[in-house]
């Protein structure tokens, strides 16, 4: 059986989409409502850093979709 790599970078990307919304749930959170400046730094670096990943992922998926959709439209028999 062949390896499609475009399943793989699907799953990835679902992977690492759920590592986003895991890490800015543990690590983010819900923004404090009178932060001090510290907090509100802290906050805004792991909401960043979350909000990449879940690009990344994102990315990831639409790329594996594009690469599997044009394999089954150029597939030779």
């Amino acid at each position: 059986m062949k390896s499609f790599p475009a399943i793989k970078m699907i799953l990835v990307g679902f992977i690492l989409l759920v590592g986003s919304i895991v890490y800015g749930l543990f690590y983010a959170g819900i923004p404090y409502q009178d932060p001090t400046a510290t907090q509100q730094a802290s906050w805004n670096f792991h909401s960043t850093i979350s909000q990449i990943i879940w690009t990344v992922g994102l990315a990831m998926i639409v790329l594996g979709g594009v690469m599997a959709l044009v394999k089954l439209l150029f597939r030779t028999k």
